[in-house]
C-alpha cells in the first residue's frame, strides 16, 4: 500500500472489523497534500462509484429477505421521498438500481464547493 501511495494515490486508510468491532485502523497518505494535512481515521473519502455496489448488495439482501420488491415504489418504504412532480411516485426500486428513474446524476453536488466563490460582480458593501 505504502508503494501505491508514494505513486499514484494521495491517501488512504485501512480497517479490519471482528464482529462490531474495529480491530485494526490506520491512515497512510496526506489527506489534503497542498496543504500537508495528514490523514486520518476519521478522514472522509469520497468513494465515488464503488457507493452503488454497495448500496445495490444491501437492497438485493433485503429483497432476499422479502423486505422489499425491486418493482415496488420507492414511495412504499421512503414515504418522505417527494419531489415537485408527482410522477416521482412511480419511480420503483429497480429503476433506482438500473439508473432508469430520471434522477439526475449528484457528482457536480458532492464535487462543488459549499461556499461561493468571490465575484468582481458581486455587491460591494
Amino acid at each position: 500500500m505504502l508503494e501505491t501511495l508514494a505513486t499514484s494515490a494521495s491517501a488512504a486508510t485501512v480497517a479490519i472489523l471482528g464482529g462490531d468491532d474495529i480491530v485494526y485502523g490506520e491512515a497512510f497518505g496526506m489527506a489534503n497534500p497542498r496543504d500537508q494535512v495528514p490523514a486520518s481515521t476519521h478522514t472522509q473519502f469520497n468513494i465515488g462509484l464503488i457507493s452503488k455496489v454497495f448500496a445495490a448488495a444491501a437492497i438485493l439482501m433485503l429483497r432476499d429477505d422479502s423486505l422489499i420488491g425491486l418493482d415496488e415504489p420507492v414511495i412504499a418504504h421512503l414515504p418522505e421521498f417527494t419531489m415537485a412532480h408527482p410522477r416521482h411516485t412511480l419511480i420503483t426500486v429497480r429503476m433506482l438500481l438500473n439508473h432508469t428513474s430520471g434522477l439526475p446524476g449528484t457528482h457536480a453536488a458532492m464535487t462543488a464547493s459549499p461556499w461561493p466563490k468571490p465575484s468582481s460582480s458581486a455587491p460591494q458593501a
